[in-house]
């Protein structure tokens, strides 16, 4: 089985990006989240930038999409680890 990042990259990275809201979502809702309403638009504001990184990318260098989540992840686990350390969010 081979694959071909040049068709399916910008589905992986759309499906990477479904993950990392997956993963950011019990932060940003008002029950269990804990990070005030700027920090949820921060936190929205990276996977937008991602889609939007994704959306130009697979027009070009479609098999590179496929990583674009995974600088996301790094992104939004820095943004929680300043966030908590340094700006008072608490869990």
């Amino acid at each position: 089985m081979e694959f071909n990042l040049q068709r399916s990259g910008p589905w992986i990275g759309f499906g990477g990006l479904a993950v990392l809201l997956f993963i950011a979502f019990p932060m940003i809702m008002p029950p269990l989240g804990y990070a005030p309403w700027w920090g949820v638009l921060m936190i929205l504001g990276l996977v937008a930038m991602q889609a939007v990184v994704i959306a130009r990318l697979a027009k070009r260098h479609p098999e590179r999409c496929a990583v674009v989540p995974l600088f996301g992840l790094v992104a939004y686990f820095a943004l929680v680890f300043v966030g908590v350390s340094w700006w008072g969010w608490a869990p």
